[in-house]
């Protein structure tokens, strides 16, 4: 099996709620490679944060945990959220942090 290393995404990306209430927006640039040598296992990251903004002048910067999937290719397909999801308001002030698993090497 040829192995050609990581794949990257890059995308600017505007979504817009009804009537401008809110903005999500954004450089979603993310990178899946395989999961060691198996190509069995990947692991996918996002490696920059979104932006929402809403209409009351809320603003929050967020990055989201990446993802480790087993069983591409054979057996139970599992999916784990590992790292961080870390949001920002930048308004108040206020940052939020959930950890998730940590990831296997």
């Amino acid at each position: 099996m040829e192995h050609f290393g990581p794949v990257e995404t890059d995308t600017r990306i505007l979504i817009v709620g009804n009537e401008d209430s809110w903005r999500l927006h954004g450089h979603v640039q993310s990178k899946i490679c395989f999961n060691g040598m198996s190509p069995n296992s990947m692991k996918a990251e996002r490696l920059r944060p979104m932006k929402i903004d809403f209409k009351d002048g809320s603003k929050y910067t967020f990055m989201t945990p990446g993802l480790e999937i087993d069983g591409t290719v054979r057996s139970k397909r599992v999916i784990r959220i590992v790292g961080q999801l870390k949001i920002v308001d930048s308004v108040n002030k206020l940052t939020a942090v959930v950890d998730y698993l940590e990831p296997e090497s």
